[in-house]
């Protein structure tokens, strides 16, 4: 029963505010949701992001979500005063629907500042805890990656290939490494190899993963075994490949027969045998990303063991305290040493935070110049809607640029080398509050005719549990699965407002079929997307965690702390 509640806890502060702001919405005896509904979901998606940001802080700290947030405090007061006759009985007279919209606007700006102290804060702490700046590299002169020798005044820079040449070169280097090789080829490199196996690098993967990885993620494991061998077989110098640690008739052994031919390979496997079993323990080396060795070259007198776990970072740490515990040496591939992930469109000078928060800024811009012109959700009601055409051509483009560089900034910190706990929650922080702006600003394009406000309500809270349930896996299991709904709907909406530009709002006031709007279709690809694409698999990843593990990952974690 335990493992259950502690899954469904990040759902407590969700449920409550999701009662009480529909509470409001449905009983405001002076209908606030009709006289101010861009002002009213502001404030609920303002919410909405402080629930998530928290949560999304509880899961990178390995600690329990609040149950019920703070922030919802001042919205209950609100709520108790607004929709409930105790306070007309009390001091004789009603609350006006003047002062519940200045109570509702007050409200926002007390909660939008807070959220954002709040947000401040954190990122403060983090920063001083790692000991790095939100917005800012590490400074040129400063930097270890840095070549020394670019430092020398003599030192003069190589002339630049054009564009044709580097092109030549890029598809002259594919050829050579997807150049497949006759059979005749490689039986001979195998003969080689095999009479010369003495001088080849020895290299166990260990598959001793068997009983804590999915399904699909042994699928995964075999599938990448199978590449392994293919590219190993290929090579011009092939290594002596084992595979240990296979259960017979486990799960894994069970992939591999799925794989015709599997019995073939030339390769050695080890049934109910691990690599502590196969080999000298002395010539052991585990290749873990955790290790503080880095690997600069190989000993044909070592076996390398890489770790078969697929598990998208479920169990962090795992293979490197295996090899710990039993006593193994451990290193690392020199990968951020030697490897640069190449990129001709952002400086390397520029931080991946700042391209989070232009992305963020393109979407505070679209809905305050959409609220310029629509405030009340009504310009698509009249005949000829008051929002300029150009105004639609710049939410699209914004859009686009949003959901590029939303993808764009974790490649460059993975290039700069700043990957880590800031970006993820400064990334999926603002996230959650685009979340909540790029629906509202939508209901501009249907009107309050064809998109009554608390039908729009039931939009934007659609929007946010799609949102919410996938940051609930991640804080279950350690992984965030990304539906591709997500990049069709950033399509989506953009592509809509490119159709607005050209042929104008009216075209979505068509009647399709059964008397249906194109407000309705809106709805129920919405609702659908998330019903059909998103819920059923977030539940069920969730759902055989719990099965396999029979706790979840933060109770895990508590446990483990409370030991230490």
């Amino acid at each position: 029963m335990r493992p259950i509640l502690e899954a469904v806890r990040p759902l407590f502060a969700f449920v409550w505010l999701f009662v009480i702001t529909l509470i409001w919405s449905l009983y405001s005896r002076n209908g606030i949701i009709n006289l101010e509904p861009r002002i009213l979901f502001l404030l609920f998606g303002t919410l909405f992001s402080n629930i998530a940001s928290r949560l999304i802080v509880a899961q990178m700290s390995d600690t329990r979500c609040d149950a019920f947030n703070i922030l919802m405090w001042p919205l209950v007061a609100t709520v108790a005063i607004s929709c409930f006759p105790w306070y007309k009985q009390l001091w004789g007279v009603d609350i006006a629907a003047d002062t519940e919209r200045w109570i509702v606007q007050a409200l926002t700006i007390f909660v939008t500042i807070a959220h954002i102290h709040y947000g401040q804060g954190v990122v403060r702490e983090m920063c001083d805890h790692f000991n790095i700046r939100c917005f800012k590299l590490i400074d040129a002169e400063n930097d270890k990656n840095v070549d020394d020798v670019r430092r020398n005044p003599g030192f003069t820079e190589p002339t630049p290939c054009s564009k044709n040449q580097l092109k030549k070169q890029r598809k002259l280097a594919q050829y050579l490494e997807t150049r497949v090789a006759s059979r005749k080829e490689l039986k001979r490199r195998q003969i080689t190899s095999e009479s010369s196996s003495s001088e080849n690098v020895r290299i166990a993967i260990d598959l001793d993963y068997d009983d804590i990885m999915l399904g699909h993620d042994i699928a995964k494991c075999v599938k990448q075994c199978l590449r392994i061998y293919t590219i190993n077989r290929r090579s011009e110098k092939s290594a002596q490949l084992h595979f240990t640690g296979i259960k017979t008739d486990g799960n894994i052994h069970a992939a591999f027969k799925k794989n015709h031919g599997w019995e073939n390979w030339h390769l050695k496997y080890h049934f109910d045998e691990s690599h502590l079993e196969a080999f000298p323990k002395e010539q052991l080396v585990y290749l873990t990303s955790e290790s503080d060795t880095i690997l600069q070259r190989l000993d044909v007198k070592d076996v390398y063991v890489i770790g078969g776990l697929v598990d998208h970072n479920h169990h962090k740490n795992l293979c490197h305290a295996r090899a710990t515990k039993a006593g193994l040496r451990t290193a690392r591939l020199p990968l951020g040493e030697y490897v640069d992930m190449k990129t001709r469109l952002l400086p390397k000078w520029l931080a991946p935070n700042i391209i989070t928060f232009i992305g963020f800024l393109l979407t505070v811009v679209n809905f305050l110049l959409i609220a310029y012109y629509d405030w009340d959700f009504t310009a698509a009601n009249n005949e000829e809607n008051t929002i300029p055409s150009w105004v639609w051509s710049v939410a699209a483009i914004n859009i686009l640029l949003y959901y590029n560089l939303d993808g764009m900034d974790g490649k460059q910190a993975r290039r700069t080398g700043t990957s880590g706990p800031l970006g993820e929650l400064f990334d999926h922080g603002l996230d959650s509050y685009s979340a909540g702006l790029i629906p509202i600003y939508m209901f501009s394009l249907f009107g309050t005719d064809d998109l009554p406000p608390i039908r729009m309500f039931s939009v934007l809270w659609t929007v946010f549990l799609n949102f919410y349930l996938t940051h609930v896996e991640k804080y279950n299991t350690g992984v965030m699965f990304l539906p591709w709904a997500y990049d069709v709907t950033m399509w989506g909406v953009s592509l809509t407002m490119f159709i607005t530009t050209l042929l104008g709002p009216s075209i979505w006031h068509y009647r399709i079929f059964f008397g249906l709007s194109m407000a309705n279709m809106f709805e129920f690809v919405l609702i659908g997307s998330g019903i059909v694409t998103s819920h059923p698999i977030i539940l069920k990843n969730i759902y055989m965690y719990v099965k396999i593990t029979n706790t979840v990952r933060a109770e895990q974690e508590l446990e483990q702390n409370a030991t230490v």
